[in-house]
């Protein structure tokens, strides 16, 4: 925003004149407008591929999700030339792991592979299937089901023709039953989407959908990236975003039905102290994406 005042001998008399106006004031949003610099991202555009010759892995993280796995692998169709769905077990109490081996020997013509999580946090659990995925493109569904299994095969295509490299399901388009979402998230959801909007620089509607969707060399470029935003990301939600937009990858919002759990409670409790934790790690995003400290 500011010019270098350094020859006037402003910036001299003025400590950290500079700092705040083009670091601080200057990455506020609309005043941001104001600056005279701007930068524009272009790429090639690159080639369409068929959704139908991909291999898909879909990483599903569980946590106490027993009622669910089954479900899960019969509604899950098949994606692409070659599907894979790795269940995250994240040392689960209600006999998930055992449910999962069960489910694997009653679809033998399934490629289901298991994955023992650190039982840390969600995100842990999903970045340890995401490192043994060996498909191109990396899905993950949330073991829960709110998110329909049934339209995932929309989101492959939208990777596949050029539209996006990172896909990210959008919850807040269709109608959601009252019991589906609490007014708390609801009312927070739309506040972080607002927030992201304006730190990726590009429209998200639904930070918090578990459903997203990248490319796995995308991925490997990602995964140095984590823990390096000076705040921890407990769900993986904003650590993955954050990623793909420090890498330049277009996003893109898809939109997806949104309903109630039949089986188990919602991991989303403690809705202040969590809210709190994310407020923290999006001031650590903008120290890092739009102050570039």
């Amino acid at each position: 925003m500011a010019e270098d005042l350094s020859r006037g001998g402003v910036s001299e008399n003025i400590p950290l004149v500079l700092f705040i106006l083009n670091r601080v004031i200057g990455a506020l949003p609309q005043l941001n407008r104001l600056s005279l610099a701007s930068v524009l991202v272009a790429r090639p555009v690159g080639f369409e591929r068929a959704a139908s010759q991909l291999s898909v892995w879909v990483v599903t993280p569980c946590k106490n999700e027993r009622g669910n796995i089954q479900p899960a692998v019969e509604r899950i169709p098949e994606l692409g030339r070659h599907s894979e769905i790795i269940f995250c077990g994240d040392q689960s109490r209600d006999g998930t792991l055992e449910e999962m081996e069960r489910v694997r020997t009653l679809f033998p013509g399934r490629d289901i592979k298991l994955v023992h999580g650190p039982g840390i946090c969600k995100a842990r659990n999903v970045y340890a299937g995401f490192d043994v995925a060996s498909g191109e493109v990396l899905m993950i569904l949330d073991a829960d089901l709110g998110v329909m299994p049934e339209e995932l095969p929309y989101f492959p295509v939208v990777i596949a023709t050029n539209r996006a490299e990172f896909v990210e399901g959008s919850r807040m388009v269709y109608p959601v039953p009252k019991e589906a979402m609490k007014l708390a998230n609801m009312i927070g959801n739309q506040f972080f989407s607002v927030a992201f909007t304006f730190l990726l620089g590009e429209r998200v509607k639904d930070t918090l959908c578990g459903t997203k969707v990248i490319w796995r060399e995308d991925w490997q470029r990602i995964r140095p990236l984590i823990d390096t935003w000076g705040k921890e990301d407990r769900w993986g939600d904003y650590e993955l975003l954050f990623g793909a937009s420090k890498l330049n990858l277009r996003i893109s919002d898809l939109p997806v039905h949104y309903q109630e759990r039949v089986y188990g409670t919602t991991k989303m409790t403690k809705r202040f102290k969590n809210g709190l934790i994310m407020l923290a790690f999006c001031w650590a995003g903008f120290r890092k994406l739009k102050m570039r400290l």
